[in-house]
């Protein structure tokens, strides 16, 4: 489903330069929960925002399905975003003013699908993840960090993307409730049919993966 072939990323420092991800190879199947570890500054947030198109490489390529989306067009690009990537983040990034229900509801609104359906959509997917009906009217900050990001799990299947983003998705959460969360994200990677890829620091939150790369000063290495 996904292929990355060569993909380089390189910064400049000063009078020096940075290979953040360089020549990177890897190959993942659908329905596959993937757990890329490393330090802090190893090149997994790199390594993401250039999977998930939000930063350009340098050399490379990055295959989802039959498309090589290094040579999308922005317009392409846009449409790709939208509706075959999803993204969770550290920080959850949930719209505070919105209910949960109307955060799941938002991407939904921006790909086209119409009121009713999106609405019934976002109840299936909150109560897939866990969140239970008394808590999907209430805004982010009536819930606790691990409902939040059960919220931007949701909202990142939103448009049922083919390829889920994760960085650092148990990075805020108690040990418990980060293994909860990881639990979740192993069997979504299989009821929904998509190829969930996490960044984090924690070994023991990536046990739990069906493939595991370390990433170093930028080089990958699959463990298993």
């Amino acid at each position: 489903m996904l292929t990355v072939q060569k993909l380089s990323k390189t910064f400049s420092s000063g009078n020096s330069s940075v290979h953040a991800v360089h020549d990177v190879n890897f190959n993942l199947g659908s329905g596959k929960l993937a757990a890329i570890i490393g330090k802090s500054g190893s090149g997994k947030s790199t390594l993401l925002a250039l999977l998930g198109t939000l930063d350009e490489a340098d050399t490379g390529s990055i295959q989802v399905e039959k498309d090589d989306v290094t040579r999308f067009s922005e317009q392409e690009l846009l449409r790709y975003r939208r509706s075959t990537i999803g993204f969770i983040f550290q920080s959850y990034n949930l719209i505070p003013n919105l209910s949960a229900l109307e955060n799941v509801m938002l991407p939904m609104e921006f790909n086209g699908l119409a009121g009713e359906k999106r609405k019934k959509r976002a109840i299936r997917l909150l109560t897939q993840v866990g969140l239970t009906e008394d808590k999907i009217q209430r805004r982010p900050g009536k819930l606790s960090g691990g409902e939040q990001q059960r919220v931007a799990i949701a909202r990142a299947l939103a448009n049922t993307p083919k390829l889920i983003l994760a960085d650092e998705p148990t990075g805020n959460l108690d040990t418990q409730t980060a293994k909860t969360i990881i639990h979740l994200l192993h069997n979504l990677a299989k009821t929904e049919h998509a190829t969930i890829i996490i960044a984090t620091h924690d070994a023991e939150a990536a046990q739990h993966a069906d493939q595991v790369f370390r990433l170093r000063d930028g080089r990958l290495a699959q463990i298993r």
